[in-house]
């Protein structure tokens, strides 16, 4: 199954439902599928694919700005003012407690999310132009989780119908289980759902045993073996296990 026409086919097949049903009619499924799609199976992860990107510009005095349309909360990850990354976000109490007291004169740059905005301090203050000339396509670049725009035509593709068209799968069974009366059938709608959930949850195992090859393997850090013989003292990473 990879258009929303093949998901919808699979549904009704799946609880023979024809176009003609006059209980569940085609376009009941196709709006169950895309709340399958959106709400549940693309919402029970952080995919990469629905991760995405944008530009924006600054704005003189403003200190706070609104996510994104179609933005989930609190997903902002990264930002790049200026070309300058700054790093991971500060919890927001600690935004706030940094900005007000530690440091007033604007000796170091900090941002946070909190809910719907984002926050950023640039030397201590608010941003003080609209904007910069030297990215003239925007000086903000911020990336989060999206959500995905709604299934329309018949031969729409969802995020994972060319590289995880397992979860197109699950999206499938979803539906049918929201689409099964209560009462005797209920039981199969639930199992339904397991299915479903199982399916991503063993599609996210394998997609994060792939990301973990991509994790930092090299020392953070300077860790001292105190209790080193000489010439070991500093062991860069680890302490030192000759001994």
């Amino acid at each position: 199954m990879e258009t929303f026409e093949e998901i919808v086919d699979e549904v009704q097949a799946d609880l023979t439902l024809g176009d003609e049903s006059s209980f569940i009619d085609r376009d009941r499924v196709k709006s169950v599928v895309n709340r399958a799609y959106r709400n549940k199976v693309a919402a029970i992860f952080k995919w990469p694919q629905t991760e995405d990107a944008k530009l924006t510009d600054t704005i003189a005095g403003a200190e706070y700005y609104d996510y994104p349309d179609y933005w989930r909360p609190n997903s902002i990850w990264k930002l790049v003012v200026n070309g300058i990354d700054y790093e991971d976000p500060l919890h927001f109490r600690d935004y706030q407690f940094e900005k007000d007291n530690l440091y007033p004169s604007g000796i170091k740059k900090i941002w946070s999310n909190k809910a719907l905005q984002y926050f950023i301090i640039i030397d201590g203050a608010a941003p003080t132009t609209d904007g910069n000339p030297t990215y003239p396509d925007g000086n903000i670049e911020i990336h989060g989780q999206k959500i995905p725009a709604k299934l329309v035509a018949d031969g729409d593709l969802t995020l994972f119908s060319l590289n995880m068209p397992e979860l197109n799968e699950a999206i499938g069974l979803e539906a049918k289980a929201m689409l099964k009366s209560k009462g005797e059938e209920d039981q199969v709608g639930q199992f339904a759902s397991v299915e479903a959930k199982q399916i991503c949850v063993t599609a996210w195992k394998k997609l994060s045993q792939e990301m973990s090859k991509y994790e930092k393997t090299l020392p953070q850090f300077n860790v001292p073996n105190l209790f080193g013989k000489g010439g070991s003292q500093q062991i860069i990473g680890n302490f030192d296990r000759r001994r």
